[in-house]
């Protein structure tokens, strides 16, 4: 990624706090800084978010070169966020293309508009919730049209999995072979802010040891479970995933 200022200084010492390896291109503008307020009876949070800092074509260039050099050792590539001001509008596709020829599996996260030029080049995964799928198929859905939804995005953008988070409703994993429900355990949630992104983490951290996909939405409802018992500064633990594992339980739907 793209790191700037005292606020990119921070990440990456969280990161090297943290014991995860981190290539960064170290940008001219400082990176954004997002405030999420969250009230104390479980609210949806109220978001201010700032816009990101400009990339030059230097800095993309940079950042072009560090990602190629991982391709060939990389099993899975994760892309979420917000793409970042002065990138061309088709830089996610970019991206997408050039991992699928090297074998790479990709998953995004992201929100619409990004999303719908970024389906275009046939992610292995994504995950959107229930009003990104929304966005996605340009129609309202209820709760019970979401998994039926989710096999609608499948068929018409040629993706292997499509998972769909329904906050207290859980989460469903769809393939071409089978349907699964993952129930959300029976938790008083803090914050639900990184709960999505901590979802993704579990099911790729299985889905990468060959895990089947019964097991990967299992740790990844416990994942995301996790992070919503912290207040929106942290993330989950691996001790409070392993606990809340067998909480999960799980449903194969038609």
């Amino acid at each position: 990624g793209f790191v700037g200022g005292d606020a990119g200084r921070y990440i990456e010492n969280r990161l090297w706090d943290e014991g995860v390896p981190s290539e960064f291109v170290h940008i001219q503008e400082p990176t954004r800084t997002n405030i999420n307020v969250q009230n104390a009876v479980g609210d949806p949070p109220t978001l201010l978010h700032e816009r990101g800092p400009t990339v030059t074509p230097e800095e993309i260039d940079e950042f072009q070169r560090k990602f190629c050099r991982q391709l060939p050792r990389s099993h899975f590539l994760v892309i979420g966020g917000t793409q970042p001001p002065g990138t061309p509008e088709d830089y996610y596709t970019t991206l997408l293309n050039e991992a699928r020829d090297h074998g790479v599996r990709c998953i995004l996260d992201i929100d619409a508009p990004n999303m719908q030029r970024g389906l275009a080049a046939r992610p292995y995964m994504i995950k959107p919730n229930h009003q990104e799928t929304e966005r996605i198929l340009g129609r309202t859905l209820t709760v019970e049209e979401l998994p039926n939804a989710a096999k609608e995005i499948r068929d018409r953008y040629s993706i292997d999995l499509v998972v769909v988070s329904m906050g207290k409703h859980g989460a469903i994993g769809v393939t071409g072979e089978e349907v699964i429900h993952a129930c959300t355990p029976d938790i008083q949630p803090v914050s639900t802010i990184g709960c999505g992104d901590s979802m993704v983490a579990g099911i790729v951290h299985i889905l990468n040891r060959y895990g089947a996909l019964e097991e990967a939405m299992r740790y990844g409802s416990a994942a995301g479970a996790a992070t919503a018992l912290t207040n929106g500064a942290e993330i989950g633990k691996r001790k409070d995933i392993m606990s809340l594992l067998d909480r999960v339980k799980t449903e194969r739907w038609e």
